[in-house]
């Protein structure tokens, strides 16, 4: 179908740049769109055995790009190698999964997973160790926090990796410990590094898997790619995927900071690759998160004396920059607190380096202080911001931060002084589905119903922009200044058709759902038939 050509007819066609939404046809040739415009012209162009698909007069926008995702951690969630705790709401429920999933492993495999979160649960407290005695029949036991940033292990795995009373805390790390120094089975931001140093190694092949059951759940979503914040246990797989012609999909890699001498040494430089696979930034960390109490905040928390954990400030953000800069990438920094957001633009204003069309771009831009905007908008430095995270972290936001919960994803304050915004989901932290992070940048209602109206509502952005950080902003911050993120002459034919006119009426995001997700002009998700 993508050699001889595909023609899709009877759809009304957003367009984020000039914001409308216009009746017409798309004729795809070769994987890209040939023209725009009325049908019966477009008809007489298209090659013999090209195929009309009529789709019935829905909306059809650019393919969804999600500008931030662990795609190998999703997948191993979704084939079970993970054990997946997100919807978990007490210690006793995340006690009882363990011990059902411990019963479907090998002898002597870990318990691996994570999405638990203590703000949920009735104790309102961390997990510690002795919670874990007398369950997963004695294995080792390690199990991320729903917001990545510290880690939950057993007992054993305390003694595995010898961590005592005396073990000091890692650079940019903590190990939790009770009153009398001995660590108490928490693990914050570089500690956790402890144990990634430690698990078994995964096949190529299992890792392959993982990666295509991912992908296939992003299709069936209306993805046509993603930004993915991973390591070398990723990029391995992708390229066998794509040699093998397996890769439908459009993965920008970034390179993780350890990396970075190795880059350096091959020029594995941004936009370097191809259709499906390409290099796009140096992903680094300058703090931790909001639900660990470890994002780097400007004042502390409420009721607390701390501000956060920073792990790298103005001055080893300069260096990095400039580094990365000799290797053709630009950086990609984790920064969710606004101390941390400011000492990465100082940073980066100090470094003063742009590698080639692929901006600097900060990732999660959760807390950013109102006088540092402007600035983030001069430097053209772009905000990659999650806005699904919304939905739980607007209760951890509100009890945590009182007095500067209005500073927290303030996508229209962001837009409105010309940053650009590149949206995605931060899965398997939160879910894949772009209509989730469209309804939460643009409704800005939490999972419990409380904010009918909208989180601080001024801050909603509207549905032309919201879509545009998924398709076009998504381009831009790859280094993608044309041929992808609109339904235009000449651009990538990856586009969908939704169920409902969710630009007409915001409120139909609720019900929203894709019907068709096209990439590269061949029907990858097609559940009704529509392309048959």
């Amino acid at each position: 179908m993508e050699a001889s050509g595909l023609l899709i007819t009877n759809g009304r066609i957003v367009d984020t740049v000039r914001r409308t939404v216009e009746p017409a046809a798309v004729a795809v040739v070769h994987g890209r769109i040939l023209d725009v415009g009325d049908a019966a012209r477009l008809r007489s162009m298209m090659p013999v055995g090209a195929r009309t698909v009529d789709v019935g007069g829905r909306v059809l926008t650019p393919g969804f790009v999600d500008g931030h995702v662990h795609l190998l951690g999703l997948g191993l969630r979704l084939l079970g190698d993970r054990l997946d705790l997100t919807r978990t709401r007490s210690l006793a429920e995340v006690l009882e999964l363990i011990d059902r999933h411990t019963g479907t492993l090998p002898p002597g495999e870990w318990v691996r997973g994570g999405g638990w979160d203590s703000n949920t649960w009735p104790e309102r407290r961390r997990p510690r160790a002795s919670d874990l005695d007398g369950h997963a029949d004695g294995r080792p036991v390690a199990l991320t926090s729903r917001c990545g940033h510290s880690m939950w292990v057993s007992h054993s795995v305390l003694r595995l990796l010898g961590i005592t009373a005396e073990t000091p805390d890692p650079p940019g790390g903590v190990i939790g410990r009770r009153p009398d120094g001995s660590p108490d089975g928490m693990l914050y931001e570089n500690a956790i590094e402890l144990v990634h140093g430690s698990r078994p190694e995964m096949s190529v092949g299992r890792r392959k898997e993982a990666l295509l059951a991912a992908i296939a759940l992003g299709q069936s979503l209306g993805l046509v790619g993603c930004h993915n914040c991973e390591g070398p246990e990723t990029l391995g797989p992708l390229l066998e995927l794509q040699r093998e012609d397996r890769l439908r999909f459009r993965v920008t890699q970034h390179i993780p900071e350890e990396q970075l001498d190795l880059a350096r040494g091959i020029a594995l430089g941004s936009g370097l690759g191809g259709q499906w696979l390409r290099i796009g930034s140096l992903k680094v960390y300058a703090d931790g998160s909001l639900g660990a109490c470890t994002a780097a905040m400007l004042e502390p928390y409420a009721g607390e004396t701390h501000t956060g954990v920073l792990e790298r400030d103005a001055d080893a953000i300069e260096g990095l920059a400039r580094r990365a800069a000799e290797a053709g990438l630009p950086l990609a920094v984790h920064a969710i607190g606004d101390r941390a957001v400011r000492e990465v633009l100082d940073g980066i204003e100090r470094a003063g380096v742009t590698v080639t069309s692929t901006p600097h771009r900060i990732e999660h831009a959760q807390h950013v202080h109102p006088d540092d905007l402007h600035r983030m908008a001069r430097l053209g430095v772009v905000a990659s911001v999650q806005p699904v995270h919304l939905r739980e972290d607007a209760s951890i936001v509100q009890p945590c931060l009182p007095d500067r919960a209005d500073q927290a994803f303030t996508f229209a304050s962001m837009t409105e002084r010309g940053i650009r915004l590149c949206m995605g989901s931060d899965a398997p932290v939160e879910s894949f589905d772009p209509l989730e992070g469209l309804r939460a940048a643009v409704l800005r209602r939490d999972r419990m119903g409380r904010w009918p109206d909208g989180w601080h509502p001024h801050e909603a952005i509207g549905v032309f922009e919201a879509i545009d950080g998924y398709t076009r902003g998504a381009a831009v911050a790859a280094g993608v200044r044309t041929g992808e993120g609109r339904i235009a002459p000449g651009c990538r034919a990856d586009l969908v058709a939704l169920s409902h006119d969710i630009v007409a009426d915001p409120e139909a995001l609720e019900a929203c759902r894709v019907d068709l997700t096209v990439i590269g002009g061949t029907p990858m998700h097609d559940p009704l038939g529509l392309a048959v």
